[in-house]
């Protein structure tokens, strides 16, 4: 019988060697680069983005908030490129976007600029307020938070820094799949009301709801995994008991 130790490193080959395989099939290849960083501002004393209730405010961790830089680029030409941010918050905002924006014209000169960097929220409702560029949602919050403000802006250029300095190339890959129990309709009332044959054209992906999820999965050249990006349509409102 073969060792463990022995197991491991045949099991180790064959892995690579079928990573390898499966790189080489693939389309065209691009610049890929991925990177994450933690943009949590302040846990306690200020409120809460999500439920615009004065009295909810944050009064500890359970668990951190982080950015997700993913970069695509020409593999030709690494000027062509665009980033993608997704981040743990409510949702994208004109002034996180102007102070990312500025940060990266310091780093990186006209590399990234407003036509090629797009930052997106996981639309969660559990974590700091007090950031946004707008009056409403600064109502509830008692005003505008600079720790807030800071901790995101600077999460997301050292996520997007992270992803620049792994540029390598590499291989997108796109998946499709149904996930079941992981989101509702919140009005299934008012969606009944919709015409027969438009509720039929959605039965494919789920019914009431959009259950498909989109993966988009980055690899270097030699088959490794990169990271991830994902889409399931859900509005994740509240934190999971542990």
């Amino acid at each position: 019988m073969l060792s463990i130790r022995y197991s491991i490193a045949i099991f180790t080959v064959i892995l690579y060697t079928l990573c390898a395989a499966r790189a080489q099939t693939r389309g065209d290849k691009y610049l890929v680069g991925v990177g994450k960083a933690d943009v949590t501002g302040p846990v306690v004393e200020v409120g809460m983005m999500g439920y615009a209730a004065p009295d909810q405010k944050g009064t500890g961790l359970r668990q951190r908030l982080f950015s997700r830089a993913f970069i695509v680029g020409d593999a030709n030409r690494p000027n062509h490129c665009f980033v993608y941010v997704i981040a743990d918050l409510h949702s994208g905002d004109t002034a996180i976007r102007n102070g990312v924006m500025e940060k990266l014209q310091a780093l990186y000169g006209g590399l990234y600029t407003q036509s090629n960097v797009a930052i997106v929220g996981t639309h969660s409702h559990s974590g700091p307020g007090a950031w946004l560029n707008y009056l409403l949602p600064q109502v509830t919050t008692l005003g505008f938070d600079s720790q807030s403000y800071t901790a995101i802006v600077e999460g997301i250029v050292n996520s997007i820094q992270r992803a620049h300095e792994s540029l390598t190339p590499g291989y997108l890959s796109l998946s499709k799949g149904l996930i079941h129990d992981a989101n509702v309709n919140r009005s299934p009332y008012a969606y009944e009301a919709n015409p027969k044959s438009e509720r039929a054209s959605y039965e494919g992906i789920g019914g009431q709801v959009d259950k498909e999820m989109t993966v988009l999965s980055f690899e270097d050249e030699h088959g490794k995994p990169m990271g991830l990006a994902s889409k399931l349509v859900s509005c994740p409102r509240n934190l999971p008991i542990p």
